[in-house]
């Protein structure tokens, strides 16, 4: 169990650098393993931090990571409090005929479409797994997300990674939409390898230079301005308050389509 446990902490700090893992696993001796360990990590490249000593020590008394935790993990604990999981496909979904995919697809299109005309806008992207802004609020005041955020802090060695700068506030910074807990992609919001650790200058600019879509980012331009996306989100949150269809808000309620 403890080689487990340090081969945890290695995998997380190191992005899943196999050699270090093997590295960690195979050359602890009669010294202490936590020191072992530590020595390798560092030798690696992982910053020296607080946060990894205390992970190694816990290692060391055979007990479980406190940040260095898997995804499902994370993800299953938020599920759990919210009571929110993916809908369950019914077996004939798992192996649709291309034809009636062709027909569900062109329903929903057709559903969106008339949405559309009718209100300006469609609530396709919620409906497709992406968290409505409650949500959103909700998983960013999320232990498992203060979890997730710690880590990431320590592994860039409390640096911004785009200045290097350690003065000031640091922000994680998703490059993935926030996803919904029913959703099946919900697991891409606690990988490390799509989160980035930002000072908050460099986190505001991000944000100022692009214009944030349902699936990623883009950069301002004359067809798609700050103030357009402020009132498409603005409309988009009325229907979304006003259709009631969204399962964390409504959880009554379940979405047109999985």
């Amino acid at each position: 169990m403890k080689m487990t446990h340090y081969a945890n902490i290695a995998g997380y700090m190191t992005g899943g650098d196999v050699g270090t893992i093997d590295a960690v696993t195979h050359r602890l001796s009669e010294r202490s393993p936590a020191e072992e360990a530590l020595e390798v990590l560092t030798w690696r490249g992982v910053p020296n931090t607080q946060l990894l000593r205390d992970e190694l020590a816990r290692a060391e008394s055979g007990l479980a990571p406190l940040y260095c935790v898997s995804n499902a993990e994370l993800v299953n604990s938020f599920r759990a409090r919210h009571n929110l999981y993916p809908v369950r496909r019914q077996p004939h979904e798992e192996f649709e005929h291309i034809g009636a995919a062709a027909r569900r697809v062109y329903e929903q299109m057709q559903h969106d479409r008339a949405e559309y005309q009718r209100y300006g806008v469609s609530l396709r992207p919620f409906r497709d797994g992406l968290a409505c802004w409650h949500e959103q609020r909700a998983f960013y005041d999320s232990p498992e997300w203060d979890t997730r955020r710690t880590l990431m802090k320590a592994i860039a060695g409390y640096r911004c990674e785009k200045c290097k700068t350690c003065s000031g506030t640091l922000d994680v910074h998703h490059h993935d939409p926030i996803y919904s807990a029913g959703s099946r992609l919900f697991h891409r919001l606690f990988d490390v390898g799509r989160l980035r650790v930002l000072c908050r200058t460099c986190h505001e600019a991000f944000h100022a230079r692009n214009v944030k879509h349902f699936y990623g980012f883009d950069s301002v331009n004359e067809e798609w301005t700050k103030k357009e996306e402020r009132a498409y989100y603005r409309r988009l949150h009325w229907l979304h308050d006003e259709l009631k269809e969204c399962r964390f808000c409504f959880p009554e309620r379940n979405l047109l389509t999985a």
